[in-house]
């Protein structure tokens, strides 16, 4: 049987009022009196990244939308009204289909490595630095090309 913390609307209150400090000051945190881990906890519970994102396909779908192509184009090429140079063309198009899910697969592995990545170091330098330190390292970054 599962066991559930007791939890209250009152216990859920210096969550919504620190939430509501970062809605007003997006640097609440970074001067809040908090320990590092605490900031990083908060963080991830409270600051959101209202930015819009493409829909990721994992790997089945991936593989199901390459699948149900096959067959389409199966088909196609299976009816007898359909003549060489359609055929042909039918061939072209899928191999060009698949080498761009392919690529976007990739693309999006890749986006995905990068963010974890920058997640990680942000965390780091959250814990190693100071905020003003954090800001000079920024920018240091920032003239690196």
């Amino acid at each position: 049987m599962t066991q559930f913390v007791t939890l209250g609307a009152e216990d859920l209150q210096p969550l919504e009022q620190i939430e509501a400090a970062i809605a007003l000051d997006p640097l609440y945190l970074d001067k809040a009196p908090y320990p590092i881990a605490t900031k990083s906890k908060l963080r991830r519970w409270l600051v959101r990244d209202d930015a819009p994102r493409e829909r990721q396909m994992d790997d089945a779908e991936l593989y199901a939308e390459i699948a149900d192509a096959y067959d389409k184009v199966k088909l196609a090429l299976s009816d007898p009204g359909v003549e060489g140079k359609d055929k042909a063309a039918v061939l072209k198009s899928l191999s060009e289909l698949l080498t761009k899910l392919v690529a976007l697969r990739e693309k999006q592995l890749g986006v995905r490595e990068q963010a974890r990545f920058q997640k990680t170091v942000i965390e780091v330098l959250e814990e190693v630095l100071e905020p003003h330190q954090r800001t000079l390292f920024i920018e240091k970054l920032g003239h690196v090309q």
